[in-house]
């Protein structure tokens, strides 16, 4: 990729701190992610699309409104998986949640599609909880990009 593109890229799309998962199953256990280089532990960047998808990453393992300092950021979808018994209704509910993360960031222009897992329970005899969403989107600089986020969950 050319150094217009990727000053583009990171002027439009964002830039930040790489994070990384604490738990390898869990998405919302994340801290920063420290690397060595030259025997110094330093904070790696992370820019353009894989910034954007990091920040689109916590705002799915984020609860709507539960950011005090922005409320109006997070994932209604947790919620919904709580709620909601009807399995046809809990993965609509999941999926207007997901589009809705979207819309909210400036840095995405259309919703392509949002798809929810689905699959057994984890255990015999229990109710499934899916919480796999997975969300095809294009940027305002006209990129398609892919964001997957979840895993089933088991009451």
């Amino acid at each position: 990729m050319d150094d217009e593109r990727k000053l583009l890229e990171r002027r439009v799309l964002g830039f930040g701190i790489r994070t990384g998962r604490i738990a390898p199953d869990d998405p919302t256990q994340v801290d920063v992610a420290f690397v060595q280089v030259n025997g110094k532990r330093m904070l790696p960047i992370v820019e353009g699309a894989e910034a954007l998808a990091q920040d689109l990453e916590a705002a799915f393992a984020t609860g709507l409104g539960t950011d005090l300092l922005n409320l109006g950021f997070g994932f209604d979808g947790l919620k919904t998986i709580a709620e909601e018994e009807n399995r046809a209704m809990q993965s609509e509910r999941i999926r207007a949640s997901a589009a809705a993360v979207l819309v909210r960031d400036a840095r995405v222009r259309t919703v392509v599609e949002v798809t929810v897992a689905a699959g057994p329970p984890a255990r015999p005899g229990r109710r499934p909880i899916h919480a796999v969403v997975e969300c095809l989107f294009e940027t305002v600089l006209g990129q398609r990009e892919r964001v997957t986020f979840g895993r089933d969950l088991d009451e």
